[in-house]
């Protein structure tokens, strides 16, 4: 009897242990069905933006109802109506492939005004114009600098976004045509992460697509921007925020509900971002 006992309780571990590894296997599997939803969205958001701002033809059939004289706020809701007809979260089929993280950060469930971060549930690429503020965010036009960003949720249960600051620009590290600029790299910015130009930056609330850069010492970008700095930003110390693409950035939002969806986006209400499985998942 007690060997019988001894037999049993080592299957049981083995089932337990081999259940607990089969549960990791799917999400894995999850994970990388996410990855490629991600790798899919972002192809076709750069090659029909591309395509937008110069009124070309070629473009995919998620811009079919876009044009030159479309705003940030029209992309982000075309593609989360149009990509969520045919994808779903793996990990929740009642959640869309792609949702809106200006709404997310809303202010729906924490105190009025825009949260320091959103939590992005795991299977969830989120969209969202970014900004310091919501008409220069929502407003953007394609043939201008569209601050359109994306980022996914893998490897873990919910993903929190940040306000990163990458530093300020160097004294005296503007060139003349105010399109290279010599940032001093912020000591809150990862090892990991100080050899990755940034996608795009944000200076005094204006966005700025990075079109080269390298990393010059340790502590110091070069960064080649599009278009020119602003004229009234100076080299005095000025903050650069980025707000690049692939790495869950705190989007921007209203402060509540009825002033988003009154001016900032083409659902009519949550319930119709719900039809349309655009809500992103949690927020703090």
């Amino acid at each position: 009897m007690i060997e019988l006992l001894v037999v049993v309780a080592i299957i049981g571990i083995l089932a337990t242990v081999g259940l607990v590894g089969f549960r990791a296997y799917i999400d894995t599997s999850k994970d990388a069905v996410t990855s490629d939803g991600f790798n899919f969205v972002k192809r076709q958001l750069n090659q029909d933006l591309l395509s937008l701002r110069n009124d070309l033809s070629a473009k995919s059939g998620l811009a079919d109802n876009l044009s030159i004289r479309s705003q940030c706020m029209n992309v982000r809701d075309e593609y989360i109506s149009m990509i969520n007809t045919e994808r779903r979260s793996p990990f929740n089929e009642l959640l869309g492939a792609v949702c809106d993280g200006n709404h997310l950060a809303t202010g729906v469930g924490t105190p009025a005004g825009r949260p320091t971060s959103v939590r992005l549930l795991r299977g969830q690429t989120m969209v969202y114009c970014s900004g310091t503020d919501l008409d220069s965010a929502m407003f953007a036009p394609v043939t201008g600098t569209i601050g359109l960003n994306y980022c996914t949720c893998t490897s873990s249960d919910s993903c929190e976004t940040q306000l990163r600051r990458t530093g300020q620009i160097q004294s005296g590290g503007i060139d003349s045509s105010r399109t290279i600029i010599s940032i001093d790299i912020d000591s809150s910015v990862p090892a990991n992460l100080r050899n990755t130009v940034p996608a795009n930056i944000q200076v005094e609330g204006r966005a700025y697509v990075t079109v080269s850069g390298s990393l010059v010492t340790a502590n110091q970008w070069d960064i080649i921007i599009s278009p020119p700095l602003a004229d009234g930003v100076t080299d005095n110390n000025t903050n650069i925020t980025e707000v690049g693409q692939g790495i869950c950035f705190t989007p921007i939002g209203a402060a509540d509900s009825a002033s988003y969806f009154g001016t900032y986006t083409s659902f009519a209400d949550r319930a119709s971002l719900d039809a349309a499985f655009g809500a992103c998942g949690a927020v703090n």
